[in-house]
């Protein structure tokens, strides 16, 4: 037996705040893409409560192109979209004289506005590995797994998956609330996946909804969810996970009037920071800041050295400097799994894998307005396989990718 390793993920629910505001910072980029697909912008997003005038509060700050900030009516436009994205996610139907929503956009200089290389520098690192699915680290794939099966059963108002449904004889959980978070705890014997040992699940629930019952009802579902993700997993059952549900009990109020958000607050979940690789939010960020697209750059590096075969584990880093074009490889990890030399992976990535930004941002469809409303609908860049960027696809040794 080597050295047991424990290994957490938390994946935030679509409407805890700093996973809303995040949302909202990227529907303002989609929209200033709409307006001009080479706009630059850097949208930072703090929603919270108004406690005097008991309102949402939604401050919108960053730099922009100065063009985009000509439109006398950007406020409202912008307004309507902020509006809509709240309503969805609380299944709510709130006019504009429900909110606040405040502007403090800046002109973004013309020296910055006119870099159409990488717009920062910057290290992106991710994780990728060959026992689970998607080659996600597994306990990031069940947290995310499990706030999706619960997000969906809150956005059709209670109703559960018919195969779920079918299997646990619970046709209808009605009365969860929107906000929430969700923690998955790997067990690992070095590298080899021992388990998922714990799914901590907190979520806002109507006083309707009784605490036993929201327990016994989440429990009996997540455990076939796991039940059937599990087949998936190289060398884990799924018959051991202990399922924990509001450890601290009753939780009717939530949102911004009990927890201020942030766009920027957790970029550990957007990214791979439970296994140490940490960047800067990209939510509200044009494609040439190298923290959102370096990312899908790195990870489509180290998905494929996974496909390949090259390795079991893959923590690749790349590293853009500010206003050039390419990334440089600046760490491959095998992780002692290597069928072949950290240097000669490095090579064979540099050879077959184009790590210019200008490329990746046309193959990927970055400047594409849709592409980030997707984005900022799903909040999670590496489970969608829609995302271009999550395809799978074998190269020869000898073939570019193009």
């Amino acid at each position: 037996m080597g050295n047991v390793i424990y290994r957490p993920f938390e994946s935030g629910r679509l409407a805890k705040p700093d996973r809303l505001d995040a949302g909202i910072a990227h529907i303002i980029g989609a929209y200033f893409l709409e307006q001009e697909p080479r706009a630059r912008f850097n949208v930072r997003v703090n929603g919270k409560w108004d406690t005097e005038q008991n309102r949402p509060e939604i401050d919108i700050s960053g730099e922009v192109s100065a063009y985009l900030l000509d439109d006398p009516h950007i406020h409202e436009h912008l307004d309507n979209r902020i509006i809509a994205f709240y309503n969805e996610h609380h299944l709510t139907d709130y006019g504009p004289d429900y909110f606040r929503i405040i502007y403090t956009l800046n002109r973004q200089t013309e020296k910055l506005q006119d870099n159409h290389n990488a717009g920062d520098s910057g290290t992106p690192m991710v994780a990728a590995v060959n026992y689970s699915p998607l080659s996600l680290p597994p306990e990031r794939y069940m947290a995310v797994e499990v706030r999706k099966l619960i997000d969906g059963i809150y956005r059709r108002e209670g109703e559960v998956p018919a195969t779920i449904a079918s299997a646990t004889g619970i046709d209808e959980v009605k009365g969860l609330g929107a906000d929430g978070k969700i923690q998955a705890i790997a067990k690992f014997d070095d590298e080899q996946l021992a388990g998922i040992r714990d799914i901590v699940v907190s979520v806002q629930q109507e006083p309707s909804l009784p605490l036993d019952r929201l327990r016994r009802d989440l429990t009996r579902i997540i455990k076939y969810r796991i039940k059937e993700l599990s087949d998936y997993f190289s060398g884990y059952g799924g018959n051991k996970t202990s399922i924990i549900i509001n450890p601290l009990g009753e939780w009717y109020e939530g949102g911004w009037k009990v927890d201020q958000g942030n766009s920027e607050a957790k970029p550990q979940e957007d990214y791979f920071g439970n296994r140490g690789l940490m960047e800067d939010a990209f939510w509200g960020e044009d494609w040439r800041k190298p923290s959102g697209a370096g990312h899908l750059q790195a990870w489509k590096v180290a998905k494929t050295i996974i496909e390949q075969g090259l390795a079991d584990v893959a923590y690749v880093g790349l590293e853009y400097t500010i206003g050039q074009p390419d990334a440089q490889v600046f760490n491959i990890n095998l992780n002692g799994t290597g069928k072949m030399s950290q240097q000669e992976v490095i090579r064979w990535v540099e050879d077959n894998i184009d790590l210019n930004l200008k490329n990746l941002a046309k193959r990927y469809r970055l400047d594409d307005p849709t592409t980030y409303q997707k984005v900022a609908e799903h909040r999670d860049l590496f489970h969608h396989p829609g995302f271009p960027w999550n395809r799978s696809r074998r190269i020869n040794y000898e073939e570019q990718d193009a």
